[in-house]
């Protein structure tokens, strides 16, 4: 959390991530990594991938994006937290998810959550949607959250991907 107590830019927070990508893939000895975003990170996550340079985009098999919402701003505020929106400085993340690989979009949403971009996500043709039970929280059923994720994972690891 403490990164975004000041504003970052997103091409700061892309160079960031760029680093962090690079880091690990050779630390690690992998060639591909997944990028997960819950709530304000799922609304982040899709501008910044954006911004990556080619080679970080190719090495991200699909982006996770949980509890996604229309507002995308690099700051903390702490009225975030209690629930109200952002100013969304920085757009709607749908807009930059449109301009993203559709199958490299996993979009999470909860079934009582009111302000949820995810449905809209599902006008983008290959994007895979999932809704839970529950709202912002999925009612704490993070075992099926991990499920969908893994199984995700998996399904494009297969030999027929």
């Amino acid at each position: 959390l403490r990164y975004f107590w000041t504003e970052k830019s997103p091409q700061e927070t892309a160079d960031d991530l760029s680093r962090i990508i690079t880091t690990y893939l050779q630390r690690w000895n992998v060639k591909k990594v997944v990028l997960i975003g819950y709530s304000f990170g799922a609304n982040i996550l899709p501008a910044t991938y954006r911004l990556l340079p080619d080679t970080d985009r190719q090495a991200v098999s699909f982006l996770s994006l949980l509890a996604l919402s229309h507002q995308a701003d690099f700051e903390i505020a702490v009225t975030g937290w209690l629930g109200w929106a952002g100013a969304a400085k920085q757009g709607d993340p749908v807009d930059d998810i449109a301009e993203i690989e559709p199958h490299k979009i996993q979009c999470i949403y909860g079934t009582e959550e009111e302000d949820t971009a995810c449905p809209a996500v599902e006008d983008i043709p290959g994007a895979l949607i999932h809704s839970r039970p529950g709202g912002h929280h999925f009612d704490g059923d993070y075992r099926a959250l991990n499920r969908l994720i893994v199984d995700r994972i998996k399904a494009l690891s297969s030999p027929a991907m």
